[in-house]
């Protein structure tokens, strides 16, 4: 109940820290770089740059420089105290962090800790989030298996390198948006196969689905940010 409690209030309270950002820079006037980044649809990446400085400029004029930053720290919290009520309290899987992960969408960008988050690369926090729980819950399985048997941790290790190439090139891409070799990701592609057919432990298994579904989400992204930039060519 109190770690319930505690996640709300979080939450709430980076729900608050945003609509007050938000408030703040739709108060303060617009700088005429950032009109004319409007009107002449420049690319995301300075657009979001001209925004942030805005953002950051309102706070500070509104005596709020801290807002960004505290409402970063709730949201993170937030999200951790709702994966610990569902793995200790409720005995749930790494699965939860689906449920929990969309309060990241309240993250700051351009602020401490989150600096290279932008408008272009909003959701890759959610799935940085899911990967690292289904990690975690793998590299726990891998513990478990090596007290046991080393043999059954190789064989797990295994499985788990099997799933890193497709969810590692996902993530890389959702941050930063750098393109890969298509080939290389088809070739990757087939790897994450392996845990799904071999495995039926549930972490191996479900961070082999997560490296499918990341590999198919890459190559269809991929794709249509080439078409995009053909655009312009």
């Amino acid at each position: 109940m109190w770690l319930g409690l505690y996640a709300g209030a979080a939450a709430a309270a980076a729900a608050l820290c945003k609509h007050h950002a938000a408030d703040a820079a739709d108060a303060a006037p617009a700088s005429p770089d950032a009109a004319a980044a409007r009107a002449g649809g420049t690319p995301s990446s300075v657009t979001s740059r001209v925004a942030a400085y805005e953002r950051r400029t309102a706070a500070r004029r509104a005596g709020l420089p801290w807002l960004g930053p505290l409402g970063n720290g709730c949201a993170l919290a937030a999200l951790l105290l709702c994966q610990w009520l569902n793995l200790e309290a409720l005995e749930g899987t790494a699965r939860g962090v689906l449920g929990a992960a969309p309060l990241l969408l309240l993250l700051h960008p351009h602020v401490l800790p989150c600096t290279a988050l932008n408008r272009s690369n909003r959701y890759a926090p959610l799935a940085t989030a899911v990967a690292a729980s289904l990690l975690c819950a793998a590299a726990a399985e891998l513990v478990r298996r090596a007290e046991a048997d080393a043999v059954g941790a190789a064989r797990g290790l295994l499985l788990v390198g099997c799933a890193l190439p497709s969810l590692l090139a996902c993530l890389l891409f959702l941050w930063t948006r750098r393109q890969q070799p298509a080939l290389w990701l088809w070739c990757a592609l087939p790897l994450n196969s392996v845990p799904l057919l071999l495995s039926h432990h549930r972490p191996m298994y479900d961070l082999g689905a997560a490296g499918m579904l990341a590999g198919v989400v890459h190559l269809a992204l991929a794709r249509r940010a080439r078409r995009e930039g053909l655009k312009y060519i």
